[in-house]
């Protein structure tokens, strides 16, 4: 028995394999970020506030919960993939992976159908950027870069 249980552990964590993902995505201005993976799971908006034309205007993420939005893609269009994969002579495990370059046009809505509001304080003016007129979402054209690594098992 303890020589079938060794056996087993051996294979387990022959074919262990550590991977890693991450998905980050942003429009030109920066004013939109969606990100996914092992590091970083964000998504977030940007609030303008303008005061008096002394002081000028200041921009501000908020970051939403996902729980609370949905996030719709309208368009989706890889633009480039390259991979690459590694085995040395010998190895009975390599490397592998994926670096894909998309565009997506996304449209982000909270569950309930509510609208995005801010709170206004006094002598402030404060909007949310890429908001529709009718304050249900907020639209976004965002490029995106998406790695994948992986260990693999390698041929004889």
């Amino acid at each position: 028995m303890k020589t079938l249980i060794m056996t087993l552990i051996t294979f387990t964590t022959l074919s262990a394999q550590a991977s890693f993902f991450q998905t980050t995505c942003t429009n030109s201005k920066g004013t939109i970020v969606m990100n996914s993976g092992h590091m970083n799971n964000e998504l977030s908006i940007t609030k303008q506030s303008c005061g008096d034309n002394q002081n000028g205007c200041k921009q501000t993420k908020i970051i939403l919960d996902r729980r609370e939005h949905n996030i719709e893609i309208l368009e989706d269009l890889i633009i480039e993939t390259n991979e690459n994969r590694g085995c040395r002579l010998g190895d009975r495990a390599g490397f592998w992976s994926s670096k894909t370059t998309s565009a997506k046009k996304i449209v982000i809505r909270k569950n309930d159908g509510s609208k995005f509001e801010l709170d206004s304080s006094a002598g402030s003016r404060s909007y949310i950027l890429d908001l529709s007129q009718d304050k249900l979402e907020i639209n976004g054209f965002l490029i995106c870069e998406r790695f994948i690594s992986n260990r693999i098992m390698c041929e004889d």
